[in-house]
């Protein structure tokens, strides 16, 4: 290689760090100024890196432990976490953005191996970006963050054998033949799990622990280090992707109690080459050939997210999702994933994607990536304004009146419960004590067949929407709790029941302090923040521990109190 690619090295994290810092300032993630930094220093940039053969030998190393990762973090007990719902919701995801996938590609007049390679290319999104974004956004611990995410896990699940089949039906070949050696290949390739799965379960767990028993660090980084390319190479020299020693590798450590300290350990090295990786993706953005063919390039770059929120919105409602949190997972889906990059990255070194068609699915992958944050920052307000025209105003009240049974104008004086979490079913608890009546309004399947159980009365909907608001008997309410941990959500609740009824009484919670005010501002009358309320009961108990008697710590707790939960700070 000579010392040319320590002088790239050296430009490409010199220019990453002003880059990546201004990407953190404007909140965005690192991977866009990764990719942000290849475009700009690439051969279509300004040019300070000419020769790409020698980032990609990098990139390689970047995609091997990158797939090592997934395998280490990769278990099979991923999918009984996840809920029927869920699940059924990332299949048809998945099948419906392929299917949409292979239909362009056909009406393009593709062969079927790039039809293959294109829908599967478009059905993964970007689970990096999207939880990332839904993290800043404190969108994370909300139905539509819960069920976006759940869908990513499927996505990360069905890549792994995309990786390996895709290139298996690359070879051009008759039909029986092809079929016979797909059949044989993956054969083989099951067999090779199988055995890398019984070494791991019988030998790997008792040489790691000889490994851990020598306390050595180095010693165990470069025994990680082995096991990853060292895999990846074997598999390589048996005819396999060298994809799959990688996973291999990263799934037979996983299999044992170290694979946490394992992750830990190679960390430093995964982030360093992995952003090597996203930077030589970034090189490959050709700002010529955008201009060149800039209408192709625009029809793609808005085609492709209109069509993933929309499958994806659709899978949400085939599940039951109210449409408003439908159309906040489709649009949090919308983009083009970096496994896409690998998939696309593998589909071209076997011949079956073409350096043009390579460049307009890179082009559109970044222009989806970098507007991810953006989509999904907006998504809510998004999803508010299509709700109200009128196809989706009339879903949306066909389904919220299909899930609200009965009216509640009977009711007077009730109170409306929003969301019965276990902070929900505490709070519900308290009052089914004191015979106080109460409606609960749900949005979890599991949660709401278990309520009906109680004889508790349940309705299946979003507390923002003024139609569900209604049937709960929101003008003759006394009080409404809402305890859903989205801010976002918790203020469209507050404002449309202020609107509904001006003179009820709010109370809701606050994960963080910054959010408190803004809830007051939305209309709440209380707003209970939990970090203090936290740590009022950690002082609770330090106070007890230091010695000072039960009657003096409740006077000290009382007088807090009396500022109110978030007008302490």
């Amino acid at each position: 290689m000579g010392h040319a690619i320590f002088q790239d090295i050296l430009i490409i994290f010199v220019l990453a760090i002003p880059v990546v810092m201004l990407i953190h300032l404007l909140r965005l993630p690192s991977i866009i100024g990764f990719l942000t930094t290849g475009a700009i220093i690439g051969p279509y940039g300004i040019g300070l890196i000419h020769d790409g053969a020698q980032i990609d030998v990098l990139a390689e190393l970047g995609v091997t432990l990158l797939l090592f990762v997934v395998g280490l973090e990769f278990s099979f007990t991923s999918l009984q976490k996840l809920k029927s719902q869920s699940l059924l919701g990332g299949f048809l995801q998945v099948a419906g953005t392929f299917i949409i996938g292979v239909l362009i590609g056909k009406a393009l007049g593709w062969n079927h191996y790039r039809v293959l390679y294109f829908g599967c290319v478009l059905a993964l999104s970007s689970t990096a970006l999207v939880i990332n974004s839904l993290y800043h956004n404190k969108m994370l611990d909300s139905l539509s963050g819960q069920l976006s995410t759940a869908i990513l896990i499927f996505q990360d699940l069905v890549f792994f054998p995309m990786i390996i089949l895709l290139p298996m039906l690359a070879v051009e070949q008759s039909a029986p033949t092809e079929m016979m050696t797909l059949l044989k290949d993956a054969g083989q390739s099951l067999i090779l799990i199988i055995i890398v799965t019984i070494f791991g379960r019988l030998l790997a767990k008792r040489i790691l622990y000889q490994i851990f028993r020598a306390r050595s660090r180095e010693l165990l980084v470069i025994t990680i280090m082995a096991v990853a390319l060292g895999m990846a190479w074997l598999t390589y020299r048996l005819g396999f992707s060298p994809a799959l020693g990688a996973f291999l590798g990263g799934l037979m450590l996983g299999g044992t109690e170290f694979k946490y300290q394992a992750l830990s350990e190679i960390s430093p090295f995964r982030y360093c080459f992995n952003s090597i990786f996203f930077v030589s993706i970034g090189m490959l953005f050709n700002f010529n050939f955008v201009l060149s063919y800039w209408e192709l390039v625009l029809i793609f770059a808005l085609l492709i997210p209109i069509l993933k929120a929309s499958v994806a919105t659709l899978a949400a409602i085939l599940i039951r999702v109210p449409i408003r949190l439908a159309l906040v997972v489709g649009i949090c889906l919308a983009q083009i994933g970096e496994f896409s990059f690998l998939l696309a990255y593998s589909g071209q070194k076997v011949g079956v994607i073409t350096p043009f068609f390579y460049q307009l699915i890179v082009v559109s992958a970044v222009i989806s990536m970098v507007m991810t944050p953006f989509l999904v920052k907006h998504a809510p307000m998004i999803a508010d304004r299509l709700i109200r025209l009128p196809g989706f105003r009339y879903l949306a009240a066909n389904k919220q009146e299909e899930a609200a049974q009965a009216k509640s104008e009977h009711l007077r004086d009730h109170i409306i419960i929003c969301g019965f979490g276990p902070l929900g079913q505490t709070f519900g608890k308290i009052l089914n004590e004191h015979q106080l009546p109460y409606i609960v309004l749900e949005l979890n399947p599991h949660t709401i067949s278990r309520i009906k159980q109680s004889n508790t009365q349940v309705f299946f909907g979003d507390g923002a929407s003024e139609e569900i608001l209604y049937h709960c008997g929101i003008e003759h309410a006394r009080l409404l709790a809402i305890t859903v941990p989205d801010f976002l959500n918790n203020a469209a609740i507050i404002q449309q029941a202020r609107k509904l009824n001006p003179n009820i009484h709010i109370i809701t919670r606050s994960k963080y302090r910054n959010e408190v005010d803004k809830l007051y501002a939305a209309g709440a009358d209380v707003v209970i923040s939990e970090e203090l309320e936290g740590g009022i009961e950690m002082g609770r108990y330090a106070l007890q521990e230091v010695g000072l008697n039960n009657e003096e710590i409740d006077h000290f707790i009382d007088k807090l109190r009396e500022f109110g939960s978030a007008d302490f700070f």
